[in-house]
């Protein structure tokens, strides 16, 4: 009966807000307990006030999720980047969306050239399938809050958006490009997923054909900042040909071992999902740096949001996930990390497959079943009792890990729809 009260107090004292410091460590409640104590008990969907003091201190928010999918957790994250747009956080970074594309879709320079672009031609059917995904779509088709583009994916229309931000020099300095040519073997070859019904393979003379092209267009890039000097156009293209050459080798070889389980195997697709990861990152920072005024959003899975995916074990190979790191890793090491905020979401199930994780468990008995809740790891990791402990959740399947090192905050729904494709 005592604990039961002690346990209660800390839940009355957790939910006066998060700014305060996280209760006392108990040593009578397990680790999963002491951080269900903390959580903030949220009425519904759109009661987000916990965002605020995040939106305040940070400009650059990831929005996990556990998988692709889950209707709710779409729903959730919609609420969330509308409710940030009013904390002046006008972008939305999406990943499967493709980095120069994006660019030129959101760039008001353009928009006269763009307009039979809709943002559904970026986005991969993981997002498009999604029934509850629409009303972001239909945002960014009507330019309420702009699109990002940070995978290391490559898109429908990086050539067309290319030439577009070559035309003004094109007419003074002359490139030597088939612009067609150029559309249809880079479609072939780095952009099959968006387009698999058009894949084909090339053969290396088309190869060399292709990436001899890129390499013109860099180099002319080259010359005419030489000349006229920087600007953030330019600057965009001489990125956008860090993500080719980042993704070709990607891209080719993640086709060729599709659906191979051998140890080898894995092992080299986990080389290039670090590889992918890696140029995400340096998207997200590019973004940062070269629109230093812009808050936004980041809309990934938890995996890539991970700031050190070490912490978690992996029960079939404990060695795993000392072999990659995710995109949120480089984040955390680089000079953007204080401006970042990472928000991990899970669920009672959190997924298709997963079971309900210990602090799930937990979540639920401390909040008396609620539907929503948050919990800050940003203000348990150091103290005294919290940091280092290992405990058990579901956040992207159920497994032990030191999560309050792999995220900054805990968003908790209860109910989950998975989309029935």
């Amino acid at each position: 009966m005592k604990n039961n009260l002690v346990f209660a107090f800390f839940l009355l004292f957790s939910t006066l807000g998060f700014a305060s410091r996280p209760v006392n460590w108990n040593n009578k409640f397990t680790v999963e307990q002491n951080i269900a104590a903390n959580s903030i008990v949220l009425k519904d969907s759109v009661d987000l006030s916990f965002l605020n003091p995040i939106a305040k201190q940070k400009s650059i928010i990831i929005l996990g999720e556990p998988g692709h999918y889950e209707l709710k957790t779409t729903e959730a994250k919609i609420n969330m980047i509308k409710y940030l747009k009013n904390k002046g956080f006008n972008s939305v970074a999406i990943e499967t969306v493709s980095f120069l594309s994006a660019y030129v879709f959101s760039n008001p320079e353009f928009k006269e050239k763009t307009k039979n672009w809709k943002a559904e031609d970026f986005m991969s059917s993981v997002w498009t399938d999604q029934k509850t995904f629409q009303p972001l779509i239909d945002m960014l088709n009507k330019k309420e809050i702009k699109l990002l583009g940070i995978d290391g994916q490559l898109g429908f229309y990086d050539i067309t958006a290319s030439s577009y931000l070559l035309e003004k020099f094109k007419k003074e300095i002359p490139l030597d490009i088939d612009w067609n040519r150029f559309q249809n073997l880079y479609l072939r070859r780095l952009v099959f997923y968006m387009m698999p019904e058009s894949y084909k393979p090339l053969n290396v003379s088309e190869e060399f054909e292709l990436m001899n092209s890129i390499n013109k267009v860099s180099n002319y890039v080259g010359y005419i900042i030489s000349k006229k000097g920087e600007s953030k156009n330019l600057n965009a293209l001489t990125h956008w040909v860090q993500n080719v050459k980042n993704a070709f080798p990607y891209i080719k070889y993640n086709k060729v071992l599709e659906g191979m389980k051998t140890a080898a195997d894995i092992t080299f697709v986990t080389y290039i999902e670090r590889n992918r990861d890696e140029m995400m990152a340096k998207n997200v920072i590019w973004h940062a740096e070269n629109e230093p005024k812009e808050k936004f959003t980041v809309w990934c899975a938890n995996y890539h949001a991970s700031k050190d995916l070490s912490q978690e074990f992996n029960p079939t190979d404990s060695l795993l996930y000392f072999s990659t790191q995710t995109m949120g890793e480089f984040l955390a090491k680089s000079q953007i990390n204080k401006k970042t905020y990472t928000l991990a979401i899970t669920s009672k199930n959190a997924y298709s497959d997963c079971v309900e994780g210990k602090l799930e468990s937990e979540i639920i008995k401390a909040t008396k079943n609620a539907p929503f809740a948050f919990i800050d790891f940003e203000t348990m990791r150091f103290a005294e009792g919290f940091w280092n402990k290992t405990f058990n959740a579901s956040i992207r399947v159920n497994r032990d890990g030191r999560f309050l090192y792999s995220y900054d905050g805990l968003y908790y729904l209860r109910d989950q729809e998975l989309n029935n494709k």
